[in-house]
């Protein structure tokens, strides 16, 4: 129910602005906070304020900062952080983004390290801040916890382990995280992206630099990186292969999908197919991209 929440940047460094879009939605009323922390079963809150016609709003939040980031607490109530570096604040929302509290500081000063990880099983919330003297990596990370749904925050002792080839990753430029609510072995665990820096953010360190969650070869949003930094877009309406060696072959997709089947500032169906190393990508049940 959530996932009606969207999040538009409007000036990437200046200005944070949240949009909604809601509609019609039936559904029953969750039982209590305390049963459901009792139960350990995932939380929902209440979806009253997320129902009605479908509708499209912006509004400015914040100002002055950057790396925004919205997550919807297990209660219901929407949450925009935002925050690098001066500090990181936090603006909730319990009415679905109707009217907005005054900012809240997080912490002061800091990077705000690619957002906040929501605890569906809980209902805590997880902040992570990070030190930096930037372009050198990261000096110092700490994560803030919120037991009241975003209101109050408190510093925790935190151990971060080194990965698998020996660096400890940073949490900047990384998304918040999810809670895994399905599986026997794994269910309630929190996962959530991280990055190693290789030793700073200068251009000679790209080769070198990885997200955790993906290794060496970053899989962009429709670009494929790899470690010499070479790009291979893939356009709408393109099927692109990649050799090992880095050579490209591409042509057109047969009954791609057209511009104007995409629904400019409304929901689009979307679909990704993953088998081994070939990606399909659908709207609206038509091909747009294919990726070997």
């Amino acid at each position: 129910m959530h996932n009606r929440t969207a999040l538009i940047l409007a000036g990437f460094f200046t200005v944070l602005a949240v949009a909604f879009l809601t509609a019609p939605l039936i559904a029953a009323e969750p039982p209590s906070l305390s049963e459901l922390r009792r139960s350990r079963k995932p939380v929902e809150g209440p979806i009253k304020a997320f129902r009605g016609e479908a509708k499209f709003e912006m509004r400015q939040l914040f100002t002055g900062e950057r790396m925004p980031n919205v997550v919807v607490a297990t209660d219901g109530t929407v949450l925009a952080t935002w925050g690098v570096p001066k500090g990181v604040w936090v603006r909730r929302s319990e009415d679905g983004g109707k009217t907005w509290s005054e900012p809240i500081t997080i912490a002061k000063p800091g990077w705000q390290g690619g957002g906040v990880t929501v605890d569906e099983t809980s209902g805590d919330i997880l902040a992570f801040v990070e030190q930096w003297a930037w372009p050198k990596p990261p000096l110092s990370m700490t994560v803030y916890r919120s037991t009241d749904h975003g209101k109050t925050w408190k510093a925790q002792k935190t151990v971060i382990h080194k990965d698998k080839n020996g660096n400890i990753p940073g949490m900047h430029m990384a998304e918040h995280g999810i809670t895994l609510r399905h599986g026997k072995q794994h269910k309630g665990r929190l996962l959530r992206p991280a990055r190693e820096w290789a030793g700073g953010d200068r251009k000679l360190n790209w080769p070198k630099m990885y997200n955790t969650a993906i290794g060496p070869h970053i899989l962009g949003a429709w670009d494929f990186h790899f470690t010499k930094r070479k790009e291979h877009p893939c356009n709408r309406g393109t099927w692109l292969v990649i050799d090992e060696d880095g050579k490209t072959r591409s042509g057109d997709v047969r009954g791609a999908i057209a511009l104007a089947d995409i629904r400019p500032h409304q929901w689009n169906d979307v679909r990704i197919i993953a088998r081994g190393n070939h990606f399909q990508f659908f709207l609206h049940g038509t091909p747009a991209y294919d990726i070997t």
